[in-house]
């Protein structure tokens, strides 16, 4: 943010619903992505950019709203437009011990984190090599790390704004089907105007190599800004 701001953006970074100082309301069903699509259409017209969960959100807002998208950035998480099943179905069938079914029971996760100090916990997900995210029966996810996302929905929606994709090589998704599709042409056909940069690095790129991150983001707004 401090790179963009630097150079005359407006740079704003807002909670996604239910998380920092945002509203977090009781309902699960308020958590749809077109509730936080909505969260965001306050804007004018703007760059969206968007790592991991909030990729999914910068996804669909360029998707239902590229009146309010200049162009998007999403790091570590491609568009996955809507397939047959309801996610939460397809992550069910893999049973218990995955860790977004496990998030699903409030206060569960918090629990199982909370027998660990925080450094252990930092340490458990900076460290993952596995591409399984599934633990076996009676153990929490975050005591056994594992079991890749889901692999891409069938392809029904078409970003049509600009956008460019960031992923590091050794993120524990790149291998476990990210890597494939970004070069399929599926991908290509769901973000048309799309560009892809794989850089050396994991999950938290923004973080890992903060530098290298703003130039590549900087150099693809500069296409637009240039422009102006």
């Amino acid at each position: 943010m401090s790179a963009l701001a630097a150079l005359g953006f407006r740079a704003l970074a807002p909670d996604l619903r239910g998380y920092g100082d945002s509203e977090a309301p009781a309902d699960p069903a308020a958590y749809t992505i077109l509730h936080v699509v909505g969260d965001a259409v306050g804007l004018d017209r703007a760059f969206i950019v968007g790592h991991d969960w909030g990729a999914l959100a910068a996804w669909h807002l360029a998707l239902s709203r590229p009146d309010r998208v200049r162009a998007v950035v999403a790091l570590a998480v491609t568009y996955l437009p809507r397939g047959p099943r309801l996610p939460m179905d397809t992550f069910a069938a893999r049973g218990d011990g995955f860790y977004i079914v496990q998030f699903q029971e409030p206060g569960r996760a918090e629990r199982a984190f909370a027998r660990h100090d925080v450094a252990t916990v930092l340490n458990k997900f900076y460290s993952i090599e596995s591409d399984d995210f599934t633990a076996p029966p009676g153990v929490e996810i975050v005591d056994f790390l594992e079991a890749p996302p889901s692999p891409p929905s069938c392809i029904t929606g078409t970003v049509m704004v600009p956008a460019k994709f960031i992923v590091g090589d050794k993120d524990i998704g790149f291998k476990s089907g990210t890597e494939h599709y970004i070069k399929s042409e599926d991908f290509k056909s769901s973000v048309p105007d799309v560009e892809v940069a794989i850089i050396d690095g994991h999950h938290f790129l923004q973080q890992e190599k903060p530098e290298r991150v703003n130039a590549e983001i900087l150099s693809f707004l500069d296409k637009f800004t240039s422009k102006d």
